[in-house]
């Protein structure tokens, strides 16, 4: 059981109630608020164990990538996301880190809970309206993603962004050698001979967004 969890949510009625449903599964858990990615990271820092609850939206947690910086970070933490609005091409690349669970805020009182609950313990937990979205078709393709290690699936969204295996090699900081080898496992493992064909697999599970692709 976690014994502290950080809040990062600026709507006031939503966060009250979701500390109440954290008191109610933990009572004697330490609870500490922030509004900002930089509080965050620095409750992180003191707490490296602790639960993140979030709510991206009016807060400086810009996009997905965001996220899945801070949780490659401090990746002894559990990451429950909590949100009116989790877009479909964001619930697919989160879906793609075990540590992400991720509920509407429109969902039920009780499934928030049992969300609340599982992520005390460091269980995911995904609600059944994304649950649905994730397996609607695009999960077929979406299970040849699960194979790819986390830097193999960074390196294919940077690939699908058009980038070189220089430019990919210089914004990871490794060398040329190591990113081909990168793309080479990533080819056979989705069964694709182009970086086009993985591109293709890389939008429809949403780890590229078409504007992103298209800037």
């Amino acid at each position: 059981m976690k014994e502290t969890a950080i809040i990062l949510d600026n709507q006031d009625l939503t966060r009250i109630g979701i500390i109440s449903l954290i008191h109610s599964a933990a009572p004697d858990i330490t609870i500490v608020e922030v509004a900002t990615k930089q509080q965050l990271s620095e409750q992180l820092r003191k707490t490296p164990g602790a639960l993140a609850v979030l709510d991206f939206i009016n807060s400086d947690i810009t996009d997905s990538e965001v996220l899945v910086r801070l949780a490659d970070i401090y990746n002894k933490a559990a990451w429950l996301i909590v949100s009116d609005d989790i877009s479909e091409a964001m619930a697919r690349r989160l879906s793609c880190f075990a540590a992400f669970g991720m509920v509407l805020k429109g969902c039920r009182r009780e499934e928030i809970a049992s969300a609340i609950s599982l992520a005390l313990n460091g269980e995911r937990y995904i609600c059944q309206q994304l649950m649905s979205l994730l397996l609607s078709p695009a999960s077929a393709t979406r299970s040849l993603i699960d194979d790819l290690t986390p830097t193999e699936v960074e390196v294919l969204r940077l690939i699908a962004l058009g980038k070189t295996v220089k430019e990919i090699a210089a914004e990871r900081i490794s060398s040329a050698h190591t990113i081909t080898t990168h793309k080479r496992s990533i080819f056979r493992k989705l069964h694709v001979n182009t970086s086009y064909e993985a591109t293709r697999i890389a939008i429809k599970t949403g780890l590229v967004e078409l504007v992103e692709y298209y800037i």
